[in-house]
């Protein structure tokens, strides 16, 4: 018997889904380094709050 065509199984589309769970993916950082991430973040989150601030003092004496 020959089988019939499967035109639209009830299965969830077959798209490049990424299990990120296999991963095992930890990256290990020394104590110095990690305060150093910290304080990149940190003055970056400044910096970026800093030139928010300006432009919004700059916005406000415009009006």
């Amino acid at each position: 018997m020959a089988r019939k065509a499967k035109r639209h199984s009830a299965k969830a589309p077959k798209w490049p889904i990424v299990n990120f769970t296999k991963f095992k993916f930890k990256p290990e950082f020394s104590p110095f380094c990690r305060l150093l991430l910290f304080w990149e973040f940190v003055l970056c989150g400044l910096c970026v709050f800093g030139a928010a601030v300006l432009l919004l003092l700059k916005l406000v004496n415009r009006l």
